[in-house]
């Protein structure tokens, strides 16, 4: 698996973000269609986000990709200013997407 630097730079318009293990069974069930994130990877309409959980066996140091990755579209960004989001003056900058299912790996 590539860097998350060089898969961002050489995929553009898909980012690879972690997921904790207990959002991630939401994610892939259908339960969860949304994230709130920090808008640090300048997010756009229609990016595919590759959410890989992220696990940790809870000993310090230990922990990574569980090999599940769930696939999601952005298809709507909620931008700051309203509904507990900060506006986009304020730093940092935090988005909120909607995100219908593509692929479960």
């Amino acid at each position: 698996m590539p860097p998350a630097d060089s898969f961002n730079q050489f995929n553009r318009g898909h980012r690879r973000l972690k997921v904790e293990p207990r959002f991630f069974d939401d994610l892939v069930n259908g339960k969860k269609s949304f994230e709130v994130r920090l808008d640090d990877r300048n997010f756009k309409f229609g990016d595919i986000l590759h959410l890989w959980e992220w696990g940790s066996s809870g000993l310090p140091g230990e922990g990574g990709f569980t090999g599940r990755e769930v696939t999601r579209q952005i298809n709507y960004i909620l931008k700051g200013g309203r509904y507990g989001i900060e506006p986009a003056s304020s730093s940092p900058i935090w988005r909120g997407f909607s995100l219908p299912l593509v692929a479960i790996w």
